[in-house]
């Protein structure tokens, strides 16, 4: 991972996003109301939905 800030979404938005470990996502809600999120996962069969990778050491966590 290299702790780039990849952009701010706002309601409605799409996003899409690079998969396994080499993608390391940290999300964060900067707003006051919660988020709600609906996800549609792309992945070949048996695939896993995550991977714990160890801490990229970018200080927004």
């Amino acid at each position: 991972a290299d702790c780039h800030e990849d952009g701010v979404f706002g309601e409605g938005a799409a996003v899409a996003e690079g998969q396994g470990p080499g993608h390391v996502h940290v999300g964060r809600n900067l707003g006051t109301e919660p988020v709600v999120m609906w996800v549609s996962y792309v992945a070949p069969v048996g695939t896993p939905a995550s991977a714990d990778v160890p801490d990229p050491g970018c200080g927004f966590a």
